[in-house]
């Protein structure tokens, strides 16, 4: 939920009427578990008693989705790298969420006739 909140769930709208555009899953794509990688070790703190918690708790309702800022964080780095290696930039990118495909060639400043295949 929380990658495809951060990374590639974008609402269009008609900017006539208003209607939203990619409702249905032809359009409108969240990750599945193809997306998840392949070699992903998650480890767990251990020993760490929380007393205030609802019955010991770490967190309750959706942390993950606050835990995935991480990824939007990592793309906004790697683009500042990218530029700082293409055109020697060193400015400011803002990283809007969804930081999707799209918005992350624009903020990298890249054309595609400049791609090599």
């Amino acid at each position: 939920m929380g990658l495809g909140y951060y990374l590639s769930e974008d609402i269009i709208f008609d900017g006539q009427t208003g209607r939203i555009l990619n409702d249905g899953t032809w359009e409108y794509k969240p990750p599945t578990t193809k997306d998840i990688p392949i070699d992903w070790r998650v480890y767990l703190l251990p020993d760490t008693p929380n007393p205030s918690g609802i019955r010991s708790s770490k967190a309750v309702g959706e942390p993950t989705i606050s835990l995935a800022v991480g990824a939007l964080l990592a793309n906004k780095l790697a683009v500042h790298s990218a530029r700082k290696d293409l055109f020697g930039a060193n400015d400011y990118i803002p990283s809007v969420s969804p930081y999707t495909v799209e918005r992350v060639q624009q903020s990298v400043g890249l054309a595609a006739d400049k791609l090599t295949f």
